[in-house]
């Protein structure tokens, strides 16, 4: 697991309640990031496509989706786009991961509605962050913002 995944653990009153589905297809990091938010107290749904995630965004109704940017199949944006033409994903919060530049990456997916565009490579300090930025919601409304 990474060094500081003690860094923010539960600081969010939605933690123990959100559920957030992350999709990657490095089954390495999908697998320490899932046991690092589980560590936090998020309930996870690991998917490693995102065609997965397309067919299960209905039934799952996850509270935030955190998507890999490069994917086989279909890449991190083209699904962001697919999940937002569904009812069920118009309005969850999601937040692209890359191992690539996050300011190209970030400038095509900003029009999509990611709210946060972080570098696997961030601490997870940063990731804890932008978790709750994008969890931490008006009654009626989800919260966010945006990063570069």
């Amino acid at each position: 697991m990474p060094e500081d995944v003690n860094a923010d653990p539960l600081s969010s009153a939605w933690a123990s309640k959100a559920k957030i589905m992350v999709v990657d297809d490095h089954e390495e990091y999908l697998t320490t990031i899932s046991q690092v938010l589980e560590w936090w107290g998020y309930e996870v749904l690991p998917l490693s496509l995102g065609k997965q995630a397309l067919d299960l965004v209905q039934a799952e109704s996850p509270d935030l989706i955190m998507l890999d940017y490069m994917m086989p199949e279909m890449d991190g944006a083209e699904t962001l786009r697919r999940i937002r033409r569904q009812s069920a994903g118009a309005s969850i919060p999601v937040i692209m991961l890359t191992a690539s530049d996050v300011a190209a990456v970030h400038e095509l997916v900003r029009g999509l509605g990611a709210v946060a565009v972080l570098s696997k490579a961030d601490s997870m300090e940063s990731l804890s962050h932008a978790i709750r930025v994008a969890l931490d919601r008006e009654p009626g409304g989800r919260g966010g913002f945006e990063t570069g």
